[in-house]
């Protein structure tokens, strides 16, 4: 099983929570 798309997903998520708690807006690390 290819979980290649799964972990591409994760670490999106992850860049958007680290955005928007190192900038402050939780609204713009949310898009």
């Amino acid at each position: 099983m290819d979980i290649t798309p799964f972990l591409h997903a994760l670490c999106a998520v992850a860049a958007q929570l680290l955005i928007g708690l190192f900038t402050g807006n939780w609204a713009y690390g949310a898009i």
